[in-house]
């Protein structure tokens, strides 16, 4: 497959990093450019700071050669390395964050959680179906909206909770979910964007990941019975928000 190449702009007041607007991120990744008010008269105006980017909701180091000062503007340039595909299994690996033990039903609606939330374990988990979104655009609503993540999926009783509930949510509509994760960094290395935990289980469809014109977000898919599948960004799809059952305390997010 072939590389490509992120373009982040950084702005610098006073000799500090801003970090670049969501909105010009999300062109970033779709348009893999988005130019925005900077100045620099050398490269020295830019790489004298050991700076951090803000890439979506996440945080990357830029190292400092690749820092650069262009018609006045400074610019960080971001490679996303091709890797050879490795084989996927559906057999769940230990995850690096403990599950909350819990005695209620695997999945019930619960006082714990919020109204239309269904819980499944130590997870609250909302399907979306009324406002397709760009997965982005899904991403930042399950935060600003709820302070929750798009939901991570770490086991395969989890994802079979997901496929059922998504089945009953579409009805006899047909509509894919957005779910948390992504390759968008490294091309094959698929992670859990919030938590930046490596995805270790897996429920791909037959035949994906394809990475056809840099599917580079994860769905669960109507088409192919709610298997995963790799599909553009863009697109507008219905989305899953996972969140802690209330009972554990705002602010900490699983999956």
């Amino acid at each position: 497959m072939l590389c490509f190449i992120f373009i982040v702009f950084c702005s610098f007041v006073s000799g500090t990093l801003i970090n670049a607007s969501e909105s010009s991120l999300q062109n970033a990744v779709g348009k893999r450019s988005s130019p925005i008010n900077s100045t620099c008269a050398s490269r020295l105006d830019c790489n004298q700071h050991n700076t951090n980017v803000l890439i979506l909701f996440f945080t990357i180091h830029c190292p400092v050669d690749n820092i650069d000062c262009v018609d006045n503007k400074c610019l960080c340039t971001i490679n996303k390395i091709t890797t050879p595909q490795a084989a996927t299994t559906t057999t769940p690996l230990p995850s690096s964050r403990p599950k909350l033990a819990t005695t209620s039903a695997s999945s019930s609606i619960s006082t714990d959680c919020p109204r239309h939330w269904i819980r499944h374990h130590d997870s609250c988990y909302l399907f979306l179906t009324s406002n397709p979104m760009q997965w982005t655009e899904a991403m930042s609503f399950c935060k600003s909206s709820y302070d929750a993540q798009l939901a991570e999926i770490e086991t395969s009783e989890e994802n079979e909770f997901i496929r059922q509930e998504s089945r009953k949510m579409a009805g006899t509509a047909s509509g894919s979910f957005w779910i948390g994760g992504s390759d968008m960094l490294v091309e094959g290395e698929w992670e859990w964007m919030t938590s930046h935990n490596l995805v270790t289980f897996t429920d791909w469809a037959s035949g994906e990941p394809a990475d056809f014109l840099n599917q580079d977000c994860l769905d669960v898919k109507s088409s192919a019975h709610y298997h995963w599948n790799d599909s553009p960004c863009s697109y507008l799809y219905w989305f899953i928000c996972e969140k802690h059952v209330q009972a554990t305390g705002p602010g900490n997010l699983i999956g």
